[in-house]
């Protein structure tokens, strides 16, 4: 089955999709879309900073089916706060 990640150029525009329902979508960066077009299935991965209610999360689905007639997966996973980067960790190191 195919399956297409899209590429968001601007996070910011995408989350603009929720401000008509006024879901918030503050402390959470989008990770990827991929849509499976065979099934109608848009598939968005969330990483967020903190722990956000996931019933933001399932008005978000909602609204998107009723929009936009497409079944909606959305998943997330928090990141720790003192957790830095491998690419970021190894530049820090060389400037010492």
């Amino acid at each position: 089955m195919d399956k297409y990640r899209l590429k968001i150029d601007n996070e910011e525009n995408f989350f603009q999709l929720f401000a008509d329902a006024n879901l918030n979508f503050n402390d959470c960066t989008l990770q990827d879309v991929i849509v499976t077009p065979a099934e109608n299935l848009w598939e968005i991965n969330i990483v967020t900073t903190k722990d956000v209610d996931e019933k933001i999360f399932r008005a978000a689905e909602d609204f998107l089916q009723r929009r936009y007639h497409v079944s909606v997966e959305i998943s997330s996973k928090p990141t720790v706060g003192d957790e830095v980067p491998p690419a970021e960790n190894k530049s820090a190191q060389k400037t010492k």
